[in-house]
């Protein structure tokens, strides 16, 4: 389903060729039905808030920004500066650097989008990620007297996407969503204080908060939704098995907001598959959850799944996926740690690689 009208999307960046190029590759991934693609290069007599001010006017539903955008001389004017102005509106905004990559960190704060650098990647992120928060908007608008009596952000995600019997779990990745700090949440407050008129739409800041919270924490670490990758670590197995398990799971796959930037699965789900090749038999005892998961799935697929790289293990544990090193790892103790403190609550198929954590943790201070 689209927009009655198409949704606007900006990009900015002071590199006119690759601003060209990603406008291009935008354009050939949506259809003008679905999207108008504004591009804007920015230049020294142009003023910064004013043409902000004008996107936002021409009713922008995503914004995609160089971190610096001052090549052509436009002192001031930021990626940083673009997102905090837009936060503010409510407005999706993602930001990238080719120049100076290092400057933004990999995982961004909760109402921030990382954009990948590459041409393609990065359209295929700003398409999943328009169409995601879209998506997230319809459906609390086409159940807006329903939502409106719900007591809690979770409890609205957790119906939105038909799994009301989880929302215990996804509020645990909201946990922490009022001590943010953020653009969003200094709005709300103000607004509180000074007995405005002018709070956002329920709905609106519902579609804002929810949508980053999904495409940032639900599905960036896995818990009750699974990546690919992370569902290739919880059975233990080699990410070239990914097509195999897509064709064995396919009835878990995960089709609500942001699905585009999949494939996802729900990791219930899997597990009822996963428990049912041994529906029937007692007696049977794994030392980890990883040789579990492993010995069910190569039960349902008929032969032995491919081992990953850990050498601990000789890779056929799991069962878990570090978020940093990006790798499987399983629940024993000289393989990973809970190291909540770099996990979000709710993130239950995550742990941190031992090796990784005993050499940073001290200088960390975690």
């Amino acid at each position: 389903m689209t927009e009655p009208n198409p949704s606007v999307v900006v990009l900015i960046d002071d590199d006119e060729e690759h601003l060209a190029r990603l406008g291009e590759s935008m354009r050939e991934a949506v259809s003008a039905d679905e999207a108008v693609i504004e591009t804007w290069f920015p230049i020294e007599t142009d003023n910064f808030y004013e043409r902000l001010e004008e996107f936002k006017a021409a009713g922008a539903k995503l914004v995609i920004s160089d971190l610096d955008l001052t090549r052509r001389g436009l002192t001031g004017s930021s990626g940083a500066a673009v997102s905090s102005w837009f936060q503010s509106e409510l407005i999706p905004v993602g930001v990238f650097s080719v120049k100076h990559a290092t400057m933004l960190p990999s995982v961004p704060e909760l109402f921030e989008l990382r954009v990948p650098t590459e041409v393609d990647k990065a359209s295929s992120f700003a398409v999943a990620t328009l169409r995601g928060f879209r998506q997230l908007r319809e459906l609390l608008d086409s159940r807006r007297d329903e939502v409106s009596s719900m007591r809690s952000p979770a409890q609205v995600l957790a119906n939105l996407l038909g799994r009301g019997h989880l929302e215990g779990q996804f509020a645990l990745y909201m946990a922490r969503l009022g001590a943010s700090g953020s653009t969003v949440t200094d709005r709300l407050r103000g607004t509180a204080v000074s007995g405005e008129d002018a709070a956002p739409d329920r709905n609106a800041m519902l579609a804002y908060v929810l949508g980053h919270v999904l495409w940032n924490l639900i599905l960036r670490f896995p818990g009750p939704i699974l990546s690919a990758r992370a569902l290739c670590a919880y059975l233990a197995t080699a990410r070239k098995e990914s097509d195999a398990l897509a064709g064995l799971f396919v009835d878990a796959e995960y089709l609500g907001p942001f699905c585009d930037g999949g494939p996802f699965y729900w990791r219930e789900d899997i597990d009822s598959r996963l428990y049912a090749a041994f529906d029937g038999e007692g007696g049977i005892e794994f030392e980890t959850l990883g040789l579990f998961n492993r010995a069910a799935a190569e039960r349902l697929l008929g032969r032995e799944l491919a081992r990953h790289e850990c050498t601990r293990c000789d890779g056929k544990n799991g069962g878990f996926l570090c978020p940093v090193t990006d790798r499987p790892v399983c629940e024993l103790a000289e393989c990973s740690v809970s190291a909540s403190s770099w996990i979000p609550a709710g993130a239950e198929v995550c742990r941190i690689e031992r090796n990784f954590y005993e050499e940073w943790a001290p200088l960390l201070g975690l």
